[in-house]
């Protein structure tokens, strides 16, 4: 009589084991399938990050090289800074830099002497000796690609914002380009990005 009171359980008994059995098998592909989801997403990221570092470290390579072009010069011309920036064609290289610009520091001291000499060649120096005349600090003279959008921020007070002073002042204090953070855009392109200043 024990024994088939004891058969009447082996069949709850197999569907216990099986329910834990399933419930076992079930927990080890969960938890399989999430050890996989993370290491896939760690991948992405890492290769994201990747990509973002190379990205910044092309930009600053071209901002070095502009700023090798100035440097390297008494007087770079607007011709000069077109031709150098369109070498390097940036809509086809670089897609994601909207433009490169050049801004002039002008110490009150020799500030109007300063920029006399820099816009010798520049037929924007009407524009800028107006915008100049008052408490502006720097003038941005060379902005490339030539579009009219970004030649109506010509002359612009780069110091005018917190940001970019900040950023200007590092560059020149470290002697090497630096990055602020997320600005808004002189002219009319709109929204916010993060720039590089050299």
């Amino acid at each position: 009589m024990n024994f088939s009171r004891l058969m009447k359980f082996v069949p709850w008994l197999v569907l216990a084991a099986d329910l834990l059995g399933t419930y076992g098998l079930k927990q080890w592909a969960v938890q399989s399938a999430h050890k996989d989801l993370g290491i896939k997403f760690e991948k992405q990221a890492t290769e994201l990050v990747r990509q973002l570092e190379q990205r910044l470290d092309v930009q600053m390579l071209v901002l070095r090289g502009t700023s090798g072009l100035i440097s390297s010069s008494v007087h770079v011309t607007p011709e000069e800074f077109h031709d150098y920036i369109a070498s390097l064609k940036l809509q086809k290289t670089n897609p994601g830099v909207l433009g490169i610009g050049f801004a002039l520091a002008l110490p009150t001291k020799h500030g109007e002497q300063g920029l006399r000499f820099w816009l010798r060649n520049t037929n924007k120096r009407d524009a800028i000796f107006t915008k100049y005349f008052g408490n502006q600090q720097s003038a941005l003279l060379y902005v490339e690609p030539h579009s009219e959008r970004l030649q109506s921020v010509i002359g612009h007070d780069m110091y005018a914002d917190p940001e970019r002073r900040a950023a200007m002042d590092l560059a020149r204090d470290l002697q090497q380009s630096t990055m602020t953070g997320k600005i808004q855009l002189l002219g009319d392109m709109g929204g916010t990005k993060a720039s590089t200043i050299s």
